[in-house]
């Protein structure tokens, strides 16, 4: 039977566990990453996953929510962090700038958890099915071929 931690022991665990939070912010700082959007999308990303299990309880019956469900879409929305932090670490280690290109894929992520958000208080209003348009997932899809365009090019060709 595993036991949390107490005294010293339980004071670097907190160390650790913060520096990951300190680790970061520091990386999306030296990325160029506007703290605002960044909150912004966070803020939302949250915002669509309350709403969205309070439309499932409302279309679909309390039994829908499930923990595997819910750990998918927040596995998928971490996973959406990540992908954003290593784009800009990939622009950064080949000399491009990822300032404007990690902005605009930012601000189009915010757009679509808007998008997802009033999608789910429709549905909840009406209570009707969503339409599901996988927003991200399209998004993530144009990424990946962008990616797959510039594979080949130099960092000089990149900037053009």
């Amino acid at each position: 039977m595993d036991t949390a931690p107490t005294g010293f022991l339980a004071f670097l665990v907190f160390i650790k566990n913060s520096s990951y939070g300190v680790g970061f912010i520091l990386s999306a700082n030296y990325l160029g990453f506007d703290p605002h959007a960044g909150s912004i999308l966070i803020t939302l990303m949250i915002a669509d996953t309350v709403v969205g299990t309070i439309r499932s309880a409302v279309v679909k019956g309390m039994p829908s929510i499930t923990s595997s469900i819910g750990t998918r879409g927040l596995l998928s929305k971490i996973l959406t962090l990540v992908g954003l932090i290593s784009l800009a670490f990939a622009f950064k280690g080949i000399g491009y700038d990822p300032v404007a290109a990690i902005q605009g894929i930012v601000t189009v992520f915010i757009l679509a958890e808007a998008y997802s958000i009033i999608g789910n208080i429709h549905s909840t209003i009406t209570k009707k099915p969503k339409v599901e348009y996988d927003a991200m997932a399209f998004l993530v899809s144009v990424v990946k071929s962008l990616l797959e365009k510039a594979v080949g090019k130099s960092p000089a060709q990149l900037k053009k």
